[in-house]
């Protein structure tokens, strides 16, 4: 049994935002990958951290917002160190998260059931890196399907390109996550600034627009606010420039 709550149940490629799946996105959800002009480099598609988001960034499905466990496992030392590395990480102690799972990780043996599946757990060590700033770790242990993420991780480490691709993959995987469209807007919008092709800037505004619809539509979001808020002072920018 896999107490990592429902999502953990769900496909990570495609269940990103549950709520999302059956909205329909006039502009068009899918961007298909498109071939980088040679003059387009790792820092024409990266954004800086310092304002790249907006608002903090999310966990895009690797590990549940807020969510505990439940109650204390009793069963192997595997589930027992995943319990208290997920208890690390809820408090903020990232560092002893990441100890605790990577000693979770080592003692795994396949074909033995477990409360927890090693992939969950993977993805909650990524997370715990991440937050520490080693976006290379990171890198290295987290699932190969959350492209946000890892595109993400690689913004970090200002290989905007790679970063470009995931996003592109990861909308192309669910085409109803906002936070799918807001990169691949951020994106090219970053790069419009540097090219001024004027299709870049057509993409941001359309990827800002469906983040926008699809944010406004989730009912399980949060308080999206300051997203929305963001998203349309990147759109009167992008309005406004000629």
């Amino acid at each position: 049994m896999n107490r990592f709550l429902e999502w953990a149940r769900e496909s990570k490629s495609a269940k990103l935002v549950p709520a999302l799946v059956a909205v329909a996105v006039s502009a068009g959800c899918a961007v298909g990958a498109r071939n980088l002009e040679s003059r387009v480099n790792d820092q024409t598609l990266s954004f800086s951290a310092g304002d790249s988001l907006g608002v903090e960034r999310g966990d895009y499905g690797i590990i549940p917002n807020g969510d505990s466990l439940g109650p204390e496992p009793s069963g192997t030392e595997f589930d027992n160190l995943v319990y208290e590395g997920h208890t690390h990480y809820e408090k903020g102690n990232y560092q002893e998260a990441a100890e605790t799972l990577t000693q979770a990780i080592e003692l795994y043996q396949d074909g033995t059931d477990y409360d927890f599946d090693l992939s969950d757990v993977k993805g909650l060590l990524a997370e715990s890196h991440y937050r520490l700033d080693d976006f290379e770790k990171a890198l290295d242990v987290a699932p190969e399907d959350s492209y946000l993420f890892r595109g993400d991780c690689y913004s970090k480490l200002e290989k905007g390109r790679a970063a470009f691709e995931l996003y592109e993959k990861g909308l192309e995987a669910n085409p109803n996550d906002p936070e799918a469209h807001f990169r691949v807007a951020l994106s090219y919008a970053g790069r419009w600034k540097v090219t001024k092709d004027d299709s870049d800037k057509e993409i941001a505004i359309e990827r800002y627009l469906s983040a926008s619809a699809l944010y406004g539509a989730c009912e399980e979001c949060g308080d999206v606010s300051s997203r929305l808020s963001y998203i349309h002072g990147k759109l009167s920018e992008l309005y406004k420039s000629n």
